[in-house]
């Protein structure tokens, strides 16, 4: 009687781990060049006077990753006109693209119309991906190729032949 192979080595069990080998890489390679924003925002408080303080907002973008962003935009509407001045800068800004391992700052001053504990919210960061769908397979497809091709050679390695395994069999008997 044939030895049967170990259930790891078995066929489908082995085209399956390649299968999920082979795309995980390309999910890898897919998502190595997206871009990777993080943003810092700063508040501190000015006394210019024992009446008058002055709030100064600075939020700092970073782009972390390796491709282009576009159309960045960072608005922090959580200062209510009703509560505080605007007295330089504004509370919105955008940038047409920011450069991977770039980062893009922007500062503004508020005054308090009264003395008070004020919480502001986190800003609103919006930019737009690249679009890469139609680039992706033709830039990474030999190296997917080559994935698939060491994978199908590995099988044929792994696993037997029928005319070895009708020979075993006939060996014994």
């Amino acid at each position: 009687m044939a030895e049967a192979l170990p259930p790891l080595l078995s066929t489908p069990i082995l085209l399956l781990a390649l299968t999920l080998v082979a795309l995980s890489v390309f999910c890898a390679i897919a998502f190595s060049e997206t871009p990777f924003s993080l943003a810092h925002k700063k508040t501190s408080l000015t006394k210019l006077n024992s009446d008058c303080e002055r709030i100064s907002v600075t939020i700092d973008i970073y782009n972390r990753g390796l491709s282009t962003v576009y159309d960045l935009s960072a608005a922090d509407d959580s200062w209510s006109l009703d509560v505080f001045d605007v007295v330089t800068g504004n509370t919105s800004k955008s940038w047409k693209t920011v450069d991977g391992g770039a980062h893009v700052s922007h500062s503004f001053e508020l005054e308090p119309k009264a003395k008070s504990v004020y919480h502001g919210a986190a800003a609103l960061i919006t930019f737009r991906l690249p679009t890469k769908s139609k680039k992706l397979p033709a830039k990474h497809g030999s190296h997917i190729l080559v994935i698939l091709l060491v994978g199908c050679f590995a099988h044929i390695i792994v696993s037997p032949s029928k005319s070895s395994t009708r020979n075993v069999i006939k060996k014994r008997n």
